[in-house]
């Protein structure tokens, strides 16, 4: 089910992925909803981990201006990847 994927998806963002700190903020508990469409789409056409990682890393140097954490990325789209 679609809204069970995406329910799985926003939850390792906030939880795992969380870029700028914000899990323990139940005001901004939708502060990842905007990418989670996008990264369902990728896993429905079976991406590697690394694109995954890669996607997740342009997020955040391009979109949050932050530097970036590779092994983070990594991690969350492992993640990603057996969530789907």
């Amino acid at each position: 089910m679609a809204d069970d994927m995406h329910a799985r998806v926003r939850a390792i963002l906030m939880q795992d992925w969380d870029p700028i700190g914000v899990a323990d903020e139940p005001k901004a508990a939708d502060e990842y909803d905007k990418y989670v469409p996008a990264i369902v789409a990728m896993l429905r056409t079976g991406p590697s981990a690394d694109a995954l990682a890669a996607h997740l890393l342009q997020i955040e140097t391009t979109a949050m201006n932050l530097a970036g954490d590779a092994a983070r990325a990594r991690s969350v789209a492992g993640k990603l990847v057996g969530a789907a």
